[in-house]
């Protein structure tokens, strides 16, 4: 899951795009985040995710 969470953020971010990738320990979670400035999803898409 994070291979592919990390390998999109590259992929469809570009080429000087910066991603950033989190790590924080909440209690007994562990809170990993993925933040890029990609394409994303389409709204029109987004009910079709879950």
């Amino acid at each position: 899951m994070l291979y592919n969470l990390l390998s999109n953020a590259l992929k469809y971010s570009g080429e000087d795009a910066k991603v950033e990738f989190a790590v924080d320990l909440r209690g007994e979670f562990l809170e990993l985040t993925v933040s890029d400035k990609g394409i994303g999803i389409p709204v029109n898409d987004h009910g079709q995710l879950f």
